[in-house]
């Protein structure tokens, strides 16, 4: 590609005039990653300035850098074109789009934003689209996938774990699955991304947005940043599926107006789509009556909880949307088998009596979807028993209050690690224990996550369900030295393997 057709497309402007035949192979905004030939976005970050790195990037080999406006004097003498923008991370993005030949020109991409259900929505729709695009791509945290074949993306950062990839990788996928002959992609758009400039070229054939709850105020400063940031993601769309149970679905409505929405609920029976008559089949099936604008289906899922309820019907309501036939819908929702490290049950050797549960919960509001729901599964005499943590370096707000929630709906509570990151370990969990009340005394602190379990494990008996939050699909553990193997599914195993039935008492 040509420096002046990439110049063009992203919007930048030359600072002190350049070689129009000047061949680029390649965009970078790390300098240490700049090979011959490069363009080098200097972004300012959150804990570095990419302007510092300029010369680095230079003696790398680039050939041509970008520049926040009035930053371009500093650079001048370095030798390659200078070239300027008013958002060097909007440009960033257009430029790697145009870079990999504009691939969301020809996908249908779906936006798939909010707080908590993101992944399940995405993982159940695209079990509905693969019905007409056996092709169909989704990005998210658990993965990326073509079809139902993984693709392996790895990004500069071997420490990030972002539902919405960084540009340079985002873009490089979409051409992957445009080449590889998908139709439709299934994004999770998270609220960084959008703050960040990150979907800034892309166009949403339709968006779901699924909730709203206090998370990431370390990075937005409050609660309307964080929703400014979603809705800029619907605002892309040329239609949005709207929880309409949420405090924020009117604002939505007002913004993008009552034709390019619809919206879906478990409580008003006058939503598009209401689900009503739900019963549960201990923890493994539901059975409801789904409402389309007044006509019933029944509906089998081999998933359980009412949030999974809503997350069938935004999946339903999106690929109607998309023009498939409800016959397809509620064929593919009742083969649906969940989402890796949600609501997940371990398979446990045959001796075990009691049940395990990993599940992402690290949001307030999502850890207690999950407990009530293991909690009305319990038989009698069985307990609730809950391990979690909350991770380094992401908003400090919620630790109390997952305490709390722990505290509501446990009979037993393991207060542990998850991905400390940069922080102290126990600094982390002292935040964390500052939530429960003061006559709470039925939870034990083990900072050490692996000893963790094993503790928890040891303290199950016959009919107990024991919920690990926190960690989900994720086999590794993140500290101040990086990133570990860490398998809770594997750990489990072992574990359990050490006892026999009546070794785990009465």
């Amino acid at each position: 590609m040509l420096l002046f057709e990439l110049a063009k497309y992203a919007g930048l402007t030359s600072a002190n005039g350049y070689d129009k035949q000047i061949q680029i192979r390649g965009i970078k905004a790390e300098s240490d990653r700049v090979l011959d030939g490069d363009v080098f976005f200097a972004l300012e970050g959150i804990r570095a300035d990419g302007h510092s790195f300029v010369a680095e990037a230079v003696g790398n080999g680039a050939c041509a850098i970008v520049a926040s406006k009035g930053r371009e004097k500093e650079f001048l003498k370095l030798g390659v074109p200078v070239f300027t923008a008013d958002n060097t991370r909007m440009a960033y993005s257009y430029a790697l789009d145009a870079y990999n030949e504009f691939p969301s020109k020809e996908l249908k991409i779906i936006a798939v934003t909010g707080t908590n259900g993101k992944t399940s929505v995405s993982f159940i729709l695209h079990s509905i689209l693969l019905a007409i695009d056996e092709k169909c791509g989704l990005i998210g945290t658990v993965g990326c996938f073509v079809g139902k074949e993984k693709i392996i993306s790895k990004s500069s950062d071997p420490l990030a774990n972002m539902t919405t990839p960084d540009p340079e990788q985002l873009y490089d996928l979409l051409r992957k699955m445009k080449r590889l002959g998908s139709k439709y992609v299934i994004m999770e758009a998270s609220s960084h991304a959008s703050a960040l400039k990150k979907l800034a070229p892309l166009h949403f054939v339709a968006s779901v947005f699924t909730n709203l709850s206090s998370e990431h105020l370390d990075f937005h400063g409050s609660m309307e940043e964080y929703f400014s940031a979603k809705l800029d993601v619907l605002k892309a769309s040329e239609r949005s599926v709207i929880n309409s149970d949420t405090e924020y679905s009117g604002r939505i409505s007002s913004a993008l107006g009552r034709r390019k929405t619809t919206f879906v609920s478990l409580k008003n029976k006058k939503s598009d789509y209401f689900a009503d008559g739900i019963s549960f089949d201990g923890s493994s099936s539901t059975e409801f009556t789904l409402y389309e604008y007044g006509v019933p289906y029944n509906i089998r899922i081999g998933l359980t909880g009412l949030f999974n309820v809503e997350n069938v019907l935004h999946a339903i309501a999106c690929a109607r949307m998309l023009g498939v036939d409800m016959h397809t819908c509620i064929l593919s929702v009742g083969r649906f088998c969940g989402v890796p490290g949600r609501m997940q049950r371990l398979l446990l050797d045959e001796h075990v009596p009691f049940s395990v549960f990993i599940d992402y919960a690290h949001t307030p509001d999502a850890l207690e979807k999950v407990l009530l729901t293991l909690r009305a599964t319990l038989k009698e005499k069985g307990r609730l028993i809950t391990l979690f943590g909350c991770g380094g370096d992401r908003d400090k707000s919620k630790r109390p209050v997952m305490a709390a929630v722990a505290e509501a709906y446990s009979d037993i509570v393991t207060v542990t690690s998850d991905n400390s990151r940069s922080e102290d370990r126990e600094r982390i969990i002292a935040d964390v224990i500052s939530g429960f009340s003061k006559d709470f005394n039925r939870y034990t602190v083990i900072t050490d996550r692996k000893k963790a379990i094993e503790y928890s494990i040891g303290l199950c008996r016959e009919g107990d369900v024991l919920l690990l939050a926190g960690k989900g699909h994720e086999k590794y553990e993140i500290d101040k030295i990086g990133r570990h193997p860490f398998d809770e599914e594997k750990i489990v195993g072992e574990c359990v393997r050490k006892y026999k039935k009546e070794d785990f008492g009465e």
